[in-house]
């Protein structure tokens, strides 16, 4: 009976020694926050982790943690489920526990959203007596018999998300449920209590290059009655695939944690924490593993990282190229305009021009006729003039744009108009249409301006030019060219 009462007794001062330890401690909840949070159930997409922590390793029945969690994003996107079995073993107190785990997540605006989650399930306490080595041994048989007591526990978790920013808080234990185990020997009672834990995470990422991401990580532990500890961290991830976080705890200890991922789909990582108060000399460190899967299946629309960034430069990509169609396709629609505006402007300008020609008709032909009889008398006389020809150049000869006659001279005429206006408008068509050069001439001050393209002292080269012109004009804007002569 001795046996029993001391054991009872020390089960009381561990449990008092060891309420700090009731949650347990993983290094890797850095890379798999659902382990600690339910509010992360779904969050970063459907995947299984497989975790495994050995504490104070050389230490006689020092604690040892195993862990299953399993969530998934529900097709909504808004919302997560997660499963978490644990084992948690420490000295002769042990639990087992499932839960279940609902979150959902609120989007405040493009750059903030709120996570909240909880979970709910069944703890089952035990005090493992069989584990209690009797040195009398007419007490093993006592000893045989171990206490187990289960309840109902449930944790609530809050995560912050502001672009770089992400702040946690979880309360582990909601409840805060109770064990009493009775010894039937000697009538004494033990409660043993689950203590309302509250966790604080603050982290900040920042870029460096492309490749390259570094977060400080604060966080903050505590349990009423006991003063708080904190742990600091810097984790350090490249290209999404491969991270290095290194913590320190006060006081306590500080860890090396490594990580990558395998074909985008497989996670592999190692802890190594080591002891920096009294209990160093009494161990060789705490050493943690993990293994993680994502799952693949059609009703998740969830991306893996890396296929997530390449998503998005293609997207990028396809961004740019659909601005620089936009703007050919605007710059193209403005071009289109100018030259619709520019077409509706030669339409109405020849019509115009069409009206000024029907109003002068008869006083032009009247010229036309008294100039072909200046013609036929001139013929004969054409060995005597100069057979050189000049071809219109686009330098006016006067500020004004128009020429002066020249005796003796054949201008081949393409229009004529009384109004200067009209003449220079029917020039800038010529252009536009034909890319025909042209030159005035003012028959007499006050008359007629004549739009030519060729002055020669040739006759014949001035009828070579009339078949040109009467080439070139496919749109019959140049109704019929003929031969204007001055003489003495």
């Amino acid at each position: 009976m001795k046996v029993i009462n001391i054991i009872i007794f020390s089960v009381v001062l561990l449990v008092q020694s060891v309420s700090a330890q009731q949650i347990p401690v993983l290094n890797h909840n850095v890379i798999n926050p659902y382990t600690l949070n339910p509010s992360y159930a779904g969050f970063n997409g459907s995947g299984a982790f497989l975790h495994f922590r050995k504490q104070w390793v050389g230490f006689d029945r020092a604690p040892e943690t195993g862990l299953l969690t399993a969530n998934w994003k529900l097709n909504n996107e808004k919302s997560g489920l997660g499963i978490l079995i644990s084992n948690d073993k420490n000295n002769i107190l042990a639990n087992t526990s499932g839960k279940i785990s609902y979150a959902q997540y609120f989007k405040i605006s493009k750059t903030q959203q709120l996570l909240l989650g909880l979970n709910i399930g069944v703890i089952q306490n035990r005090i493992l007596f069989d584990e209690v080595q009797a040195q009398d041994k007419s007490d093993e048989v006592i000893l045989i018999n171990n206490l187990s007591r289960s309840h109902f526990e449930s944790d609530f978790g809050l995560t912050y998300k502001a672009k770089k920013l992400t702040a946690q808080f979880v309360i582990p234990q909601l409840l805060g449920s109770s064990s009493m185990f009775t010894d039937s020997y000697t009538e004494r009672e033990l409660n043993y209590s689950l203590l309302r834990h509250f966790i604080g995470i603050v982290d900040y990422e920042f870029s460096i290059g492309e490749n390259v991401k570094l977060s400080p990580v604060i966080q903050l532990r505590g349990v009423s009655g006991l003063p708080f500890q904190y742990d600091a961290m810097l984790k350090t991830v490249y290209k999404e695939q491969s991270w290095v976080v290194v913590g320190f705890s006060p006081k306590n200890s500080f860890a090396v944690t490594l990580g990558t991922e395998l074909d985008n789909r497989f996670t592999l990582g190692y802890s190594a924490e080591f002891s920096v108060n009294n209990l160093a000399s009494y161990n060789s460190g705490s050493h943690e593993i993990v293994f993680g899967i994502k799952f693949k299946d059609k009703s998740n629309a969830v991306f893996d990282e890396k296929e997530l960034k390449a998503l998005k430069k293609d997207i990028a990509i396809e961004s740019e190229r659909s601005n620089y169609m936009t703007q050919k396709n605007d710059a193209i629609q403005k071009e289109i305009e100018e030259q619709r505006k520019e077409i509706e402007g030669y339409i109405y300008g020849l019509e115009e021009l069409k009206k000024e020609n029907e109003k002068n008709k008869e006083e032009l032909l009247e010229v036309i006729k008294t100039n072909k009889t200046l013609l036929n008398q001139s013929s004969n006389n054409e060995s005597n003039l100069n057979n050189s020809s000049e071809n219109i150049v686009t330098t006016d000869e006067k500020d004004s744009g128009v020429n002066q006659l020249v005796v003796n001279d054949y201008y081949v005429i393409v229009s004529a108009f009384k109004d200067i206006k009209n003449v220079k408008r029917m020039q800038q068509i010529l252009m536009a249409e034909y890319n025909l050069k042209t030159n005035i001439v003012e028959k007499e001050q006050g008359s007629w301006y004549f739009v030519y393209t060729l002055k020669t002292n040739s006759r014949s080269e001035a009828d070579k030019n009339i078949v040109k012109v009467k080439a070139v004009d496919k749109k019959g804007l140049i109704v019929s060219p003929w031969v204007y002569l001055i003489s003495n």
